[in-house]
């Protein structure tokens, strides 16, 4: 398993991304608010809220009036 963090500011929003690893990837979020925008949806993102992600799912997020701290873990395999 692969782990980063991000930290997004207050208000910061960032680029939309594409999944095109080979497996699943979780977000799962530490510390704030936010939004995730995925699929044409939107979706509140609090602490402790976990998103999972396919190969191929796009998404944006967005940090709510506080910063927002994500754990983003991917299977080692999809380095490989």
């Amino acid at each position: 398993m692969i782990a980063r963090r991000w930290i997004f500011e207050p208000g910061a929003e960032g680029p939309e991304q594409l999944w095109s690893g080979p497996a699943e990837r979780f977000l799962y979020v530490v510390a704030g608010s936010g939004r995730l925008h995925s699929g044409g949806g939107t979706s509140e993102l609090d602490g402790e809220s976990v998103v999972w992600l396919e190969p191929g799912d796009r998404y944006r997020i967005a940090a709510g009036d506080a910063r927002l701290e994500i754990l983003e873990a991917t299977s080692a395999r999809a380095r490989s």
